[in-house]
């Protein structure tokens, strides 16, 4: 029994070391991937496994927020502990990575703060005070804002108190991401800010890409036809068609970006109703937006994965797809007011192409404003589908984008 007993607290033991070195490889390569561009990392990215690795990683830190600090310095507290009681050295150098860990989160967590404070956004120092809550609400009705080849495009619509006072509220069209082959509308916690500033949300549907079927051309058709409907229908439940603008994340991003453009310059053909029933965008979105297909195709492979089934195959192979979906193409000096922001660490949509999109919207002369996220990675953190330390600063610019231009 003795014997047993013995054998039990061995591997317990050893279980325990195994665990503890384990959370302290994550959280080391969580502050790697954080400090370090993701252009050093593009030849690891290219192997779609390490690729996933790496974006796990970054959404898990990003989700913690200030956790992280905590975390590792539990962990710190540990090692130490474990090692005075059985008074080895093997623990030491376990020790001091730790102790670097934690003076990178707690440098890392510093700067994010401060950034996110002179960006305009108002975030506390210990953020979120509780990890991994929702912070949604849940829509007031699901509609069906066009039916195409069979498919009824749905969206779930959110509506402010007072939308039913007769005199229309602006309403916000989200776009959903997912690489444009997956997702579908869901709540947000960006959605709760804007309905209590008034403004609806209708959370749309799109035909989503597979082998068999590429999208290039109707996902943002079909973000064409919801608009449509607020023209259409929207004064109906309580929307003012006069003040209509978008937003999107990743896929959703480019498509609020393109659905808006395209629109402004009368080059839009949604897959239901007509060009004529369009409504004018008067704002736009986006976050971490999928704005550079052709340089995706060749960063990561994952990115040649979604381009080989959004698009259809490499740019070489399909220039005039890609001419449609690079959202570059599509600017213009009526184009809307654009709000971007982006993580610093983004290892599925690369910072640099976006920077540079955001850098030709001013040029074309467009009010266009990019708002870099320092060490968060793709979905800063909200990929969990939880409210992030990210979401607390995106949310925060985007009700104010919103309440300044729609």
């Amino acid at each position: 029994m003795q014997k047993a007993s013995s054998r039990l607290r061995a591997v317990l033991h050893t279980l325990g070391r195994v665990v503890l070195a384990l959370l302290l490889a994550v959280a080391a390569l969580g502050q790697l991937v954080a400090w370090t561009s993701p252009s050093w990392w593009v030849p690891l990215l290219q192997y779609w496994p390490v690729q996933y690795v790496v974006l796990a990683t970054g959404v898990w830190r990003d989700a913690l927020g200030v956790w992280n600090v905590v975390l590792v310095a539990i962990l710190l507290g540990l090692l130490l502990a474990i090692g005075r009681a059985r008074g080895s050295g093997l623990l030491r150098p376990a020790t001091v990575v730790a102790a670097a860990v934690l003076a990178s989160s707690l440098c890392l967590w510093s700067y994010q703060v401060v950034d996110a404070r002179q960006a305009g956004a108002d975030v506390g120092v210990f953020a979120p005070v509780v990890p991994f809550l929702k912070g949604t609400v849940a829509p007031d009705r699901s509609v069906t804002v066009g039916t195409v080849d069979g498919t009824d495009l749905d969206a779930d619509l959110y509506l402010p108190d007072g939308a039913d006072d007769g005199d229309g509220v602006p309403v916000v069209v989200y776009v959903h991401g997912g690489g444009f082959t997956g997702g579908a509308p869901a709540p947000s916690p960006y959605y709760p800010p804007l309905l209590e500033r008034g403004y609806a949300v209708l959370d749309v549907s799109y035909r989503l890409a597979s082998p068999e079927r590429q999208t290039w051309d109707t996902a943002v058709a079909d973000v064409g036809c919801a608009l449509t409907w607020v023209t259409t229908e929207g004064p109906g439940v309580g929307l003012d068609p006069e003040r209509v603008g978008t937003m999107g994340d990743s896929a959703g991003g480019q498509l609020a970006i393109n659905a808006a453009n395209l629109g402004a310059l009368e080059e839009l053909d949604p897959s239901c109703r007509t060009r004529g029933e369009l409504p004018e965008v008067s704002a736009v979105v986006a976050g971490y937006p999928a704005v550079d297909g052709s340089a995706a195709y060749d960063q990561s492979g994952l990115g040649r994965a979604y381009g080989d089934q959004y698009v259809g195959g490499p740019p070489e192979e399909h220039p005039e797809r890609y001419a449609l979906t690079d959202s570059v193409n599509h600017l213009g000096r009526g184009n809307p007011p654009l709000l971007i922001y982006q993580g610093s660490a983004d290892h599925l949509i690369l910072p640099g192409p976006v920077r540079d999109f955001a850098r030709a919207s001013q040029e074309a002369g467009t009010t266009t404003r990019y708002v870099e996220l320092p060490g968060q990675e793709h979905t800063t953190g909200g990929g969990l589908g939880t409210l992030s330390f990210g979401d607390l600063v995106g949310r925060d610019l985007t009700t104010q984008w919103f309440v300044e231009h729609l």
